[in-house]
């Protein structure tokens, strides 16, 4: 069997896989070239630890940050929108989660009271 046969063949073979990867960094090499006229460059301010966790997740799709920026501007463009919700609480919300975090208005309950209540919501 050839080599080029076996690539093919075996598509879990480490010699496809490392094929496979630069052919498509090449592809995305030559989309940024094609596209840099139209590019400017911007600095963000990112929370180190979300940036950590986040490119691990970008990678898993073939994207570095600046691709999944990319992603979330045309998103917001083409929808005139937040292309996710964002849940702005009111007042009474507000002010209760800094009563709760002042540890104003608590109350002690026991576990068979909250397994109580609990079931009140679910059948509510």
């Amino acid at each position: 069997m050839s080599y080029a046969k076996a690539i093919v063949c075996y598509p879990q073979n480490p010699s496809f896989i490392k094929f496979k990867y630069v052919i498509i960094s090449v592809f995305r090499w030559i989309y940024k070239m094609i596209t840099a006229p139209n590019k400017v460059k911007t600095n963000l301010y990112l929370d180190v630890k979300m940036k950590e966790q986040a490119l691990p997740l970008f990678k898993k799709y073939g994207f570095d940050l600046s691709d999944a920026f990319n992603i979330f501007l045309t998103k917001t463009v083409a929808k005139q929108a937040i292309p996710f919700n964002i849940d702005v609480p009111n007042q009474e919300t507000i002010e209760a989660m800094q009563d709760s975090q002042n540890g104003i208005g608590l109350e002690e309950i026991t576990f068979e009271q909250l397994k109580k209540d609990m079931k009140k919501c679910i059948v509510n």
